[in-house]
């Protein structure tokens, strides 16, 4: 118990910052991805390395997988369409309400909305941000979203019937 405080401790010293805990989380992150670990080994992981088990380290691992996950579509979009292609996020039925109002015209299986990938990319995250504040962004919305980044096609127009963008 006495080296596992100390570790807590030492850890803290070292993460004195927020910037310092989203770095070390991102390497947990990364170096568990390339070990192909599940997402909750690796919550674990940061449990035992940080001492801190009321941190909800599951929710922050989804959150940043999801995230990063959302990155490299955007990245992958950028480079083959340029930044200000223009991109929808797809909503599932189990959206929330806010997912639904920031990314949907009228709610779940009506037109998403059009952003500029720029214009995403440009509203940053909502992390620090009230609900209220919350704007359309390429990372998750929040914890556990999984509202997906898609390209639309030049020329493509929403088809009710499909629920998709087809020529």
């Amino acid at each position: 118990r006495s080296l596992n405080g100390r570790i807590f401790q030492d850890v803290n010293g070292i993460l004195n910052n927020r910037t310092s805990q989203e770095e070390f989380i991102r390497e947990e992150l990364k170096e568990g991805m390339e070990k192909k670990k599940p997402l909750r080994e690796i919550a674990n992981d940061l449990h035992r390395k940080t001492g801190d088990w009321s941190r909800d380290f599951d929710r922050i691992v989804e959150y940043q997988a999801n995230t990063a996950y959302q990155q490299g579509r955007a990245c992958f979009l950028e480079e083959s369409e340029g930044k200000d292609c223009e991109v929808y996020k797809l909503v599932f039925q189990s959206a929330c309400k806010h997912c639904l109002s920031l990314y949907t015209t009228e709610g779940y299986l009506s037109e998403p909305k059009i952003f500029k990938l720029s214009e995403l990319k440009a509203n940053g995250s909502n992390i620090g941000r009230k609900v209220a504040d919350w704007k359309p962004v390429i990372d998750s919305t929040h914890p556990y979203c999984r509202c997906l980044l898609k390209h639309k096609r030049k020329g493509f127009s929403w088809n009710k019937e499909t629920q998709d963008f087809d020529i």
